[in-house]
């Protein structure tokens, strides 16, 4: 199970190599793809900081629509990449962050990661 921060904390997680969920409970789309972020943490990530590596990202999520100060510059990633729900973001831990574009599945988010620390993907700098 993916790990569920408040702002503060979520904030924080560009520190680490990482995968965050930027969702609402309101939405239809997010409840689909919760069991599957769910099991790519349980099977890929950690819910330490600490543990995170490049092989085992930091998995966590932060319900959006509950904290209204994401948006505004307390998180500026999340306003220049969020148009909708669900959105998951890749951190690597070193000032750059990829939105995440394919499928909505486990194996699909593993694929995804994978090919953004190999450098695949174009990496926006969070400077």
């Amino acid at each position: 199970m993916a790990l569920s921060l408040k702002p503060s904390a979520f904030a924080q997680v560009p520190n680490f190599p990482s995968v965050a969920l930027v969702h609402s409970n309101r939405c239809g789309w997010c409840h689909r793809f919760m069991p599957e972020y769910n099991r790519f943490a349980t099977e890929h990530g950690t819910l330490k900081g600490s543990q995170a590596t490049s092989d085992v990202p930091l998995v966590t999520k932060i319900d959006a629509g509950k904290y209204t100060g994401l948006r505004g510059g307390d998180f500026p990633v999340v306003d220049q990449e969020v148009q909708g729900f669900p959105t998951t973001l890749f951190f690597d831990g070193k000032g750059n962050y990829a939105k995440y574009q394919g499928e909505r599945t486990a194996e699909g988010l593993k694929a995804g990661w994978l090919s953004f620390q190999s450098g695949e993907q174009e990496k926006k700098s969070m400077m």
